[in-house]
Formats: structure tokens, C-alpha cells, sequence
């Protein structure tokens, strides 16, 4: 399960993908089969989550690494290019019919656990603060 905290040191990596509708469907298949099955391989694979905006011209995958290097070697793995996902995802890029952008992120603030008021001494009516 995907965990969004500043408390703990995630390599966030985020991929956007922009196709049309006529490649949509491929870009989507290959980040799905990374999501339910190639990353899972990778040692320090954590999570990830898939997203696709409701006009389909937009993906967004989250993933989560224990660190940077073990990102790079899942990324740098030689398996992709056995995949014929993967040759069809590149060929989109090449042709310019999809986008890509891949990138590093640090958590530098999250939302965390609502607490009680009535925890810190507050209102007693359990307002969430």
C-alpha cells in the first residue's frame, strides 16, 4: 500500500505520461504491468499506484523505493526490453505520440493523522483539529 509520510525516507519517483486516445491504451498497459508485476521483482520496490485522468490523455504512476539506487537498477534492468510492452511504450515516445517525464521526489510535508482535540487537552466534543 502506497504511504504518503515526511516521517519516513521513500524515493518517490512520479511518471506522467500525455497520449492521445489512440495510444492511451498501450502506455497504460505497460504501467500497469509494472505496477502489478515487474516492480514487485525489484528489490526495494515498496508500492505503487496507477491513475489515469477521467479524459484518458493522462497517466500518473507513484511509485515508492526504499532508495534511489534501487530504483535505478529496476529501471536499468535488462527484463524491460524483453517485454513487448515495453518496445511498444518506446516506440510512442520515439514518434512523439506520447510524452513522458519521469522524476525523483522527496515528501516534504504530509497530511497525517487527524487528532482529537480531546487528545490535547482541547474541546472534549471530539472536533477533529
Amino acid at each position: 500500500m502506497v504511504q504518503i509520510s515526511s516521517a519516513r525516507l521513500f524515493c518517490t519517483v512520479v511518471v506522467t505520461v500525455d497520449a492521445g486516445p489512440e495510444v492511451i491504451d498501450d502506455m497504460l498497459e505497460h504501467a500497469r504491468l509494472g505496477i502489478t508485476t515487474g516492480f514487485g521483482e525489484c528489490e526495494g520496490f515498496i508500492a505503487g499506484a496507477l491513475h489515469v485522468s477521467t479524459d484518458r490523455t493522462r497517466l500518473v504512476q507513484y511509485l515508492q523505493w526504499d532508495s534511489e539506487a534501487a530504483y535505478l537498477r529496476c529501471r536499468d534492468d535488462p527484463k524491460w526490453d524483453e517485454l513487448g510492452s515495453t518496445k511498444t511504450f518506446m516506440n510512442h515516445i520515439r514518434t512523439g505520440r506520447a510524452l513522458v517525464d519521469a522524476r525523483l521526489f522527496e515528501v516534504l510535508a504530509d497530511s497525517g493523522q487527524p487528532t482529537l482535540e480531546a487528545d490535547q487537552g482541547g474541546s472534549a466534543d471530539g472536533r477533529l483539529r
